[in-house]
């Protein structure tokens, strides 16, 4: 009998227009901005069968991140990794979750300067 103690969804290069940063000409135009994020969830998925409600719905993270981009201004990469992360944490099933967010148009000679995170729910 196959057990399969846990599943990652990963979302790679998933670049937006965001509003970031804490010079003046970052907070008059957005830039692009990217993330890589796995997602480990806490589920035997070989007792889950193929019925997507027992499983996690990646759209609502896909549409939280675009909600984010939209409606905030953020000063610092860490602080919209970690938005990011906390609102994962909040989901059920999860186990932990890794974010590295990066901006890739800064220095001509660096690919790209960026944070990752990791976060795990609180203990209840």
């Amino acid at each position: 009998m196959t057990e399969c103690t846990s599943y990652t969804i990963v979302f790679e290069r998933f670049c937006i227009d965001l509003s970031i940063g804490i010079h003046d000409f970052e907070k008059l135009k957005k830039q692009s901005y990217c993330l890589d994020i796995r997602v480990e969830f806490d589920v035997d998925i070989t007792q889950c069968g193929d019925d997507i409600h027992q499983y996690f719905d990646y759209d609502t993270l896909y549409q939280h991140i675009h909600t984010l981009a939209k409606e905030t201004h953020f000063e610092t990469q860490e602080h919209f990794c970690l938005s990011i992360g906390r609102w994962i944490t909040q989901q059920k099933m999860v186990r932990s979750a890794q974010i590295f967010g990066y901006k890739n148009s800064i220095f001509n000679d660096v690919d790209k300067v960026g944070v990752e995170i990791i976060v795990k729910p609180s203990s209840k």
